[in-house]
């Protein structure tokens, strides 16, 4: 009873909400696995509250809010992203400026492989996830000819989600898209458990860094052509972790492990066209240089375990036709430089390094909707497919169907955490 209790009440906000001039989307799904899966079976149930809104005040002024909360039918905590909140005020024909939390769609190319790499990334869906705004004073200038765009911020907002729940020396998954560390060590031939103990620095060693970006673009009929670079803190907290083996009673390794915020730079080109009203091309090229950080006040004792830097640089590029009834887009990634030692523990890893995809969204009738995204990468063996079909019986309410599938050949792939992530699932959706 307990467990539906903040569903219920996460649908009583929706209503309320739909009275106060909100708008937004509350779904209600329920999933069934394809594979045996038992750390994913507290997780196959969940309301959604996505919030919406985008809309022009006092004449030269903006406020949108992209925000979505969504809660597990268990004990978990809800998953709360913050997409984009943010003011604008339009200066005059050419010149606006912006503060708050607003996506940088820099790179239209690689939006499609949400690479969460330079932006933090939503983190509710695996598959079709979604890279979130960053926080800060935004300026930007555009003409005819020529674009520019500035963003300085001392505040920096890291992913939070898929995130992980860490209690009694234990760390468990918040979703289904977590990934917890190794739960057991073997020594001397035989496993032997984890206890892990997190050492959480101050907030504001984690919230306050500064952040700084510029992009310069020119218009021409060969297309829209810019550059962009910039510094940053990284999305995701790295992890130094200290620990030794417990033999007072029965064995256990005990291991300590701090957050920290490590600073990047990087740096970028990107090219797209609009060839006609229906069909664009679009690609783009991202180098990533992170710092080797260090957390000078953290003491190693026995065995240490410290991040792996690595310089990462891929390109990404889209083909992609649209009509009032479908859209078809071809997209293609390609990593040059990618992480090593993706088999240490808290090792990174990129989500795709040599991969193809397909996406597909088509509007059968005035109310039956369908498509499919068809995600492979051939380095390393994965293939990801999720499509879905949905009908709108009223102007309000909608029904619908998805199923997904994760392929993973390799165990050093990013998506070997999550090849057992198979699974279908029936949805109730409320436009308010």
């Amino acid at each position: 009873m307990r467990k539906n209790i903040n569903i219920i009440l996460l649908t009583c906000a929706s209503l309320f909400l739909s009275k106060v001039h909100a708008k937004g989307f509350l779904e209600l799904r329920q999933s069934e696995l394809v594979n045996e899966n038992a750390n994913i079976d507290s997780f196959t149930s969940y309301a959604e509250l996505l919030l919406k809104e985008k809309q022009s005040f006092l004449g030269d002024f903006t406020y949108s809010h992209d925000l979505s909360f969504r809660k597990y039918n268990n004990e978990n905590s809800p998953l709360i992203a913050i997409s984009e909140v943010y003011v604008s005020y339009k200066m005059s024909e050419n010149i606006s400026t912006t503060l708050g939390r607003k996506r940088l769609n820099w790179n239209e190319a690689s939006q499609f492989w949400a690479m969460g790499e330079i932006y933090s990334a939503k983190g509710f869906n695996g598959i079709n996830d979604e890279e979130e705004g960053t926080t800060g004073l935004h300026l930007n200038y555009s003409n005819k000819y020529f674009y520019s765009d500035f963003v300085i911020s001392a505040i920096s907002i890291p992913s939070l989600n898929p995130g992980l729940n860490i209690s009694d020396g234990t760390i468990t998954a918040k979703s289904e898209w977590s990934a917890p560390p190794p739960t057991d060590v073997r020594f001397e031939g035989q496993d032997i458990p984890i206890e892990y103990n997190v050492d959480m620095p101050p907030i504001s060693d984690l919230l306050v860094k500064e952040s700084v970006a510029l992009r310069l673009g020119f218009r021409s009929l060969l297309g829209d052509i810019s550059l962009f670079g910039g510094r940053k803190p990284e999305p995701s907290a790295r992890i130094n972790a200290t620990g030794f083996l417990d033999q007072s009673g029965e064995s256990k390794a005990v291991v300590t492990a701090r957050p920290f915020v490590n600073m990047q730079n990087f740096m970028g080109a990107s090219w797209s066209k609009n060839w006609n009203k229906n069909f664009t091309t679009a690609a783009n090229y991202e180098y990533i240089n992170p710092e080797h950080g260090r957390d000078s006040s953290f003491e190693f004792a026995g065995f240490k375990i410290e991040p792996v830097y690595n310089n990462i640089s891929y390109g990404s590029f889209l083909a992609r036709w649209t009509s009032d009834f479908f859209s078809l887009a071809v997209h293609g990634l390609q990593a040059f430089k990618r992480y090593d030692a993706t088999d240490a523990t808290f090792a990174k890893r990129l989500r795709f390094e040599k991969a193809y995809g397909v996406n597909l969204d088509w509007q059968l009738t005035d109310s039956l909707y369908s498509g499919i995204r068809y995600q492979v990468d051939v380095r390393n063996e994965d293939t990801l497919v999720s499509s879905y079909a949905k009908l709108r019986f009223s102007r309000k309410a909608e029904v619908g169907f998805r199923y997904q599938q994760v392929d993973s050949e390799t165990d050093n792939s990013y998506w070997s955490r999550f090849r057992e992530n198979d699974l279908w699932q029936v949805w109730f959706g409320y436009h308010f």
